[in-house]
């Protein structure tokens, strides 16, 4: 590919009124693209954790850990708790905790636990899950449990029997139904963060954003300049390579 013939793939690209769009897109302010923190498991747990609790700032109270409930205890995983015991245990008091014993969020209340693994971008450790569960069952005898595998997409966890899967796809549509009818109750500044996570997880968990669809589209269609770009791309060792 001569430099007349990748000048010529630049002015297409630049005429293309999808690449227009799609540079739009991934410029608008978002806060976790800003803070780099998009594709860390640690801080999504963090911000699924505020989330989760009731008494958190919020201003959901125990809204999203209620929808997030209902659809683990369909589960027939669930042991010893049903949908319909959700009214009858005061949310409000629940105990969220970040990294206990090594598990990335825990839910605590006087009937049950519950146990997340985080898993969207690493893989599973040797034996973690199962350590996870004998955790649980030593330090809560008497309560209910259920383990919970979060993914991206839900995949199988190496304990399916015990851990019911879990994917982003799904938060992604429980908060996009608590924007539809709580939007107006919230303050800005909460609305924004929601909505920045859920624009998050869809362009850097779920890949599943109109940015995402519109960066396939621009790829098919200068697909050799883009190839050839990647073919060429600087790295360290290239850099270096002069020096040596």
């Amino acid at each position: 590919m001569n430099s007349n013939q990748i000048e010529q793939f630049y002015k297409d690209i630049l005429s293309d009124p999808d690449f227009d769009k799609l540079s739009l897109l991934i410029k608008q302010p978002n806060i976790f693209s800003a803070l780099k923190i998009t594709n860390y498991e640690i801080r999504h747990s963090n911000f699924l954790s505020w989330l989760l609790d009731p008494n958190e700032t919020h201003g959901l109270g125990d809204l999203f850990l209620t929808r997030i409930l209902r659809d683990l205890f369909l589960d027939q995983k669930s042991k010893g708790v049903s949908i319909v015991d959700i009214p009858r245990i005061d949310l409000r008091k629940a105990n969220i905790y970040r990294e206990w014993n090594n598990i990335d969020i825990v839910v605590e209340t006087e009937k049950f636990v519950i146990a997340i693994e985080n898993k969207f971008e690493s893989g599973e450790h040797s034996n973690q899950l199962d350590k996870y569960k004998k955790i649980i069952h030593t330090h809560f005898p008497n309560h209910s449990k259920v383990f919970v595998f979060l993914s991206a997409y839900g995949i199988t966890s190496s304990d399916p029997d015990s851990y019911i899967d879990f994917s982003y796809e799904r938060i992604v549509e429980i908060l996009e139904g608590i924007m539809a009818v709580y939007s107006s109750t919230l303050s800005t500044s909460v609305k924004t963060y929601i909505q920045d996570y859920i624009t998050s997880i869809k362009m850097n968990v779920t890949n599943n954003s109109e940015a995402n669809e519109l960066a396939r589209k621009v790829y098919l269609n200068h697909k050799d300049l883009f190839e050839f770009i990647i073919q060429n791309k600087p790295d360290k060792a290239s850099e270096l390579r002069k020096y040596f």
